[in-house]
């Protein structure tokens, strides 16, 4: 840990800068990198001496400039008398006014924030015309305007939106009761419509620390007792249900701190490496699971054993149960039966990926590997997870018959005891690469709600015993999450949200749910910002967008073509407030770019593709247009410098954020586009630690995983160095649910007719390059397979035809 440094005091500090005569920031910058600037002087005195004197630039370096806030301005009747006289018409012409020679430097740029506080009212007030904003109308207090709606007994906000749209409302009843009533009584859409529902994101919970003393009060010993005290009716409404999402930010340690019981949180604590783990269980002769739960709750288990092995040796070794405890017969058919007789009240509620996850976390698929009789049926069972639609429950039953018939008890001597410890080898995955079927090609089908009980299923796969794994069960809670979000964006019309708002269930339900609408009611209410202008309301989509960057500053929008992703982006700029927003996209969009901020906000100022200095105004919403070229050039470390010496950047949005991509883990073969743009990121989100972050791509994944993780890591700004990038299934798996967990993706319903043709080409000559190449990759196959299908492309080439391959290296040229 470094020494902390001690600056100087602000005055000597600032006393010691004016000596410097620096005219502007600039120089600033350039001084504070030269070795002219002593250590107790901070680079950042903005940061520095926030509390304990800073007020401007001008003031610390000693020059004439005034930041706009610390300017003498008019009081505001005098400005208002002023500006009266004037006889603008729109907020339009005074924008036009102040960024003329006429502007007088006594009069606020933003009178509605220079007058704040001291009398501003509304523009139509400032400027002396008949235009009343909404919130200056004259309403009934809150509490007559409650009780007034709380007559109408609506029962939802659509009730309550179509009832304000029905010609029935009174002048003196608000539309939009939020912002009107925000300071004056306003709790939320429950309180409001009298119905008790409380949005999720407003319910008052106790704060991180007086809930855990709260807890710690009622001596749990373990997250048993946890679940069980809160599904009794006697938790109170200000101590949550998940603890872990509702403090994640606020001091959250794991259930033992929580509970305080003392136990260490898992990631914290000290294990042996998985081998050395192993042959230590193995020593212990134990039977079975069972036997081995009970062995880890005696006081017999080390400290470096961990209770739960599945999941700290994860992606370390782990192959299942057998090969931990030494026996290696631990999925016998009667085990096989137990566990398909306890997984088919779930199975038409799990997604082919999902059950796959349960399978290999419970050891099944590595137990394939063994030569054993039991093999062909663990695969059949495997091959339910590529299986959709009716025909899963019928195979399902094909393989339970195939075992109730059989009845094999497992043979040790059949058994292979003992595999290669191959310290997390990963060619041992072979097996399992990922080459998708011919229906896995063609299902881009993103998850969806099956029924309603399908979002109780993971209480009931943990209620059953079926999983226990924290990473597993948090991937089924994502999937569901963004099942629910594809339902409602899409207009399902069995998604059915008033009934998913009353709703009970167990823990991981509520999980499900609150998580659901604490994004749902966030997105629903925002408020749009004063000046958008775009003819059509932000859809949901976007509204989501704008909140989750709001809330969480840094997400991927992997939406697809045509969801809206370019209007998102520009709401959301606005929502956070952004006065200096960075845009990076392809040189044929910066054009359409700039058209659609202008008509989405026409008070914007606009920058396209510049290089030299620009100027930005914090009273304003500035935008900087680049395209991708311009991180690639010369003098792409210069522009980029430039920027990050003269302007703090509030947010950053990447166009397809896949032109960024990088195929190759080696750090010497990352672009200089990719360099250029990581360091501006670094920098920036340094500079400002309130930075945001929105990476957009419809196609975040095109030709390995390595791809997806660099862009993740672009676009969170920190390390996934969990994530496997070898082609495996349970990689791929992982780096879904990553994908899912930081960013959003929405499939519209694409109403467009496509007629196929399936042509039969001969590629009996190529069979033995395709016995070898498919132990190798899907791309090596479909290069080789080019060579057969060219004839045919050919063929059928005329003009505008347009020709997609889903792998590129080794394909495009020929």
């Amino acid at each position: 840990m470094g020494k902390t440094i001690e600056w100087r005091s602000f005055e000597e500090a600032r006393d010691f800068v004016h000596k410097l005569q620096l005219k502007n920031k600039q120089e600033w910058s350039a001084w504070t990198k030269s070795v002219d600037k002593p250590n107790n002087i901070p680079a950042n005195p903005a940061r520095s001496y926030k509390d304990t004197g800073w007020t401007s630039w001008g003031d610390w370096l000693g020059t004439d400039v005034i930041a706009p806030q610390n300017r003498s301005y008019l009081s505001f009747e005098e400005a208002r008398d002023f500006v009266h006289k004037l006889q603008l018409k729109s907020k339009q012409e005074w924008v036009n006014w102040t960024k003329s020679k006429d502007k007088l430097n006594e009069i606020p740029a933003n009178p509605a924030r220079s007058y704040k506080d001291t009398g501003w009212i509304s523009w139509g007030d400032w400027l002396d015309t008949d235009t009343i904003a909404p919130q200056n109308r004259s309403y009934l207090s809150f509490e007559e305007a409650r009780d007034f709606v709380h007559k109408l007994q609506l029962k939802s906000s659509k009730e309550w939106s179509d009832w304000t749209k029905s010609g029935e409302k009174p002048d003196d009843i608000p539309a939009d009761p939020r912002t009107v009533y925000i300071d004056n009584g306003w709790i939320d859409m429950g309180d409001w419509l009298g119905n008790g529902i409380v949005a999720t994101f407003n319910r008052d919970y106790l704060s991180f620390e007086d809930a855990r003393i709260f807890v710690h009060q009622l001596q749990f010993k373990n997250g048993k007792e946890w679940l069980k005290w809160i599904k009794s009716g006697t938790k109170p409404d200000n101590i949550p249900a998940d603890p872990s999402w509702v403090y994640k930010d606020e001091g959250w340690q794991g259930m033992g701190d929580w509970l305080g019981t003392g136990v260490i949180a898992t990631h914290q604590r000290q294990y042996l490496p998985f081998d050395k783990a192993r042959d230590l269980v193995r020593q212990l002769n134990l039977k079975n699971k069972e036997e081995w739960i009970a062995w880890a709750k005696s006081n017999e288990k080390p400290n470096n054993i961990p209770a739960s092995p599945d999941g700290i040796y994860k992606d370390k070794g782990w192959l299942g149960w057998g090969d931990w405890i030494g026996n290696t017969k631990h999925w016998i058919p009667n085990a096989i039966l137990s566990f398909l007789y306890s997984l088919k009240p779930v199975l038409s509620s799990l997604e082919s990926a999902e059950l796959y996850a349960i399978m290999r976390q419970n050891g099944m698929i590595s137990s394939i590997r063994y030569n054993t009789k039991i093999s062909p049926v663990i695969t059949d069972i495997k091959n339910l997870c590529s299986t959709e639609g009716e025909d899963i429950e019928s195979k399902f039953n094909e393989i339970v018959d195939q075992l109730e018939k059989t009845q094999v008890e497992g043979d040790p001597d059949e058994i292979t005891k003992s595999l290669t410890d191959s310290n997390d080898d990963e060619s041992e995955e072979l097996e399992n690469e990922v080459i998708p079927s011919e229906t896995e090609e063609n299902n881009t089908e993103l998850p969806k709600i099956r029924n309603f009980d399908s979002l109780k299923a993971v209480d009931t796969l943990v209620d059953l015993g079926i999983t226990s794994d924290h990473e597993t069960i948090e991937f089924l809670i994502c999937n569901r999450v963004s099942a629910l979000w594809q339902s409602c964006l899409n207009n399902d019309p069995t998604f059915d949200l008033e009934r998913l708002r009353n709703e009970t269930g167990g823990t991981y339900f509520q999980s499900i749910r609150d998580r659901f609408l604490s994004q749902h009611d966030g997105a629903a209410n925002l408020t749009i910002p004063n000046g958008y202008n775009f003819p059509y309301p932000p859809n949901l989509m976007q509204r989501l967008t704008a909140y989750r960057i709001y809330t969480e500053r840094r997400i991927g929008n992997w939406s697809g073509v045509g969801a809206g992703k370019t209007i998102s982006a520009i709401f959301a700029s606005r929502v956070i407030n952004a006065k200096f927003t960075i845009i990076i996209a392809f040189n044929s969009t910066i054009e359409g770019w700039a058209k659609a901020i202008a008509q989405v906000y026409p008070d914007s100022i606009i920058y396209q593709k510049e290089r030299g200095e620009i100027t930005v105004d914090r009273n304003q919403h500035n935008y900087l247009i680049l395209n991708f070229e311009k991180f690639q050039q010369p003098y792409s470390a210069e522009l980029v410098g430039n920027i990050l010496a003269n302007h703090q950047i509030d947010f950053v949005v990447i166009d397809e954020i896949q032109n960024v991509k990088q195929r190759d883990p080696n750090p010497n073969k990352e672009s200089k586009r990719r360099k250029t743009l990581n360091f501006l990121l670094s920098e920036a989100s340094r500079q400002n630690p309130e930075l945001c972050v929105l990476g957009m791509s419809a196609t975040p994944v095109i030709n390995n995983l390595y791809e997806a993780k660099a862009l993740l890591e672009m676009t969170r700004g920190e390390k996934f160095e969990e994530l496997k990038t070898f082609s495996t299934i349970a990689n791929a798996l992982a780096m879904h649910e990553k994908l899912m967990l930081h960013g959003i993706r929405y499939r519209p319903n694409y109403k467009i007719a496509i007629a196929e043709s399936f042509p039969e080409i001969s590629g009996e000559h190529l069979r033995p390059q395709l016995i070898a190449a498919i132990k190798t990759s899907p791309l090596a196959v479909e290069q080789i397979l080019l060579s057969a299908k060219i004839d045919t492309i050919i063929a059928h080439l005329k003009t505008g035809t347009l020709i997609y391959t889903h792998y590129v290296d080794g394909m495009v040229e020929p």
